[in-house]
């Protein structure tokens, strides 16, 4: 069950990380839109600042995950390395849960807002007026994928297997 859960994760991140390809491309085509209406016919498209923002805040925060389990994240790990493999498991397990405790809060009040901004029905003071529950989602969904995979360092850590993310016992890329 576990394994199947942790494909099913890695699935959504593959798909989230395909998808920030796709709002970057996007976001390309807005901008340079913009910017050939802009000078070259003197008018703009009113809504491509705004979705680029928007753009921006997906690219943020939908694929923590991913780049979690590719090992993309930086890390700065010079003492662990240097200890005991068991100390330094340890190690990666307190990490672990100190990220794991941070990003909850991240995520417990990214959800928080986004619930408030969806029940008051706010809005953006945009010419576009876009729910503000939409973007403040994008934060919502990322962090709670951060937050699982996380979860999956630190049981990795806790088992020393090399099946994911840094905690697997793999030098991060930092480390050449």
């Amino acid at each position: 069950m576990a394994h199947q859960f942790r494909r099913l994760s890695a699935k959504v991140q593959d798909g989230a990380a395909i998808a920030t390809g796709i709002v970057l491309l996007a976001m390309l085509f807005m901008i340079a839109g913009n910017t050939l209406l802009r000078y070259g016919f003197d008018t703009s498209w009113n809504f491509a600042e705004e979705y680029t923002a928007y753009g921006l805040i997906f690219m943020t925060f939908v694929p923590l995950a991913w780049t979690l389990k590719e090992k993309g994240h930086i890390s700065i790990d010079i003492l662990i390395d240097r200890m005991p493999k068991s100390v330094s498991r340890w190690g990666k397990v307190a990490t672990g849960v100190v990220s794991l405790a941070v990003v909850y809060v991240m995520f417990y009040y990214a959800l928080r807002l986004s619930l408030t901004s969806f029940q008051k029905g706010l809005l953006a003071n945009t010419y576009m007026l876009t729910p503000l529950w939409i973007p403040q989602t994008f934060i919502t969904v990322g962090l709670l994928l951060f937050l699982l995979e996380i979860i999956f360092y630190i049981s990795d850590a806790v088992k020393g297997s090399n099946k994911g993310g840094v905690a697997a016992g793999e030098k991060s890329q930092t480390h050449g």
